[in-house]
């Protein structure tokens, strides 16, 4: 259990439909607010040691391109599970 990734964990205290066409699947998402400008998410990375961006800082399942900003490739990134269930917003715009 140990090695289950933290989005997976949260992903299952979704509520889940109990009857009908959609029963057993989540009846909400994940919602993830970032804020590409957030000079303390920004300097994480560097001040943590671990050269990993925040999820606050990107969202969910972006990655930095090698084009200046971020990319975002949900179904490559999003574990399986998870796919479908998540929306990200700029609480920058």
């Amino acid at each position: 259990d140990s090695e289950e990734k933290d989005g997976l964990r949260i992903f299952r205290m979704l509520a889940r439909h109990d009857e009908g066409p959609n029963k057993g699947k989540p009846k909400g998402k994940i919602y993830c607010l970032y804020n590409g400008c957030d000079y303390a998410l920004g300097f994480s990375p560097w001040a943590g040691g671990n050269w990993v961006n925040r999820l606050g800082q990107v969202g969910i399942g972006s990655f930095d391109s090698w084009m200046p900003g971020w990319a975002f490739d949900e179904e490559r990134l999003v574990h399986p599970e998870i796919y479908g269930h998540t929306e990200n917003f700029n609480a920058y715009d």
